[in-house]
């Protein structure tokens, strides 16, 4: 999903319903373009490494017997931050959504130096689900929205 000013983007939210198998389409059919910006991302942080090489990996690690949706990324462009354009477009992306079909959106954040992201998803709906670290030490909150309980 996009946000445009002018012809540029502003805004952007990215999603998927089978993560599973984004993954893998993106290992098969743009593993050399995941390998060059993997590679510039290396070089701009070389931490990052250990995260791409386990993205290799979340294929086989991210079946679930629930059915969701995985909000992967979303971001604003710096100069529009904090007029509304990521709650914007996270209500439009929740609308967009089947929740007969679906159990709930889930994502996954920092949880430690991260508390305007955190208060930015908790305003917008979503609860804490839980906390857990990843191989590398990271605390992460995993967050679920799960529709309208009427």
């Amino acid at each position: 999903m996009l946000i445009t000013q002018d012809n540029n983007v502003v805004g952007f939210l990215a999603y998927s319903k089978n993560i599973s198998a984004f993954y893998k389409w993106l290992l098969k059919n743009k593993f050399f373009q995941f390998l060059w910006y993997s590679f510039g991302a290396t070089i701009r942080n070389p931490k990052a490494s250990i995260r791409l090489l386990r993205a290799l990996t979340y294929p086989q690690k991210s079946q679930s017997e629930d059915s969701y949706v995985e909000l992967s990324s979303i971001g604003v462009n710096p100069d529009y931050t904090n007029h509304g354009l990521g709650s914007i477009l996270i209500t439009e992306f929740v609308k967009r959504q089947n929740f007969s079909e679906i159990k709930y959106i889930r994502l996954a954040t920092d949880a430690i130096n991260n508390d305007k992201v955190n208060a930015f998803y908790k305003k917008n709906g979503f609860q804490l689900y839980s906390t857990y670290f990843t191989p590398e030490g990271r605390k992460m909150n995993e967050y679920r929205y799960y529709g309208d309980e009427t």
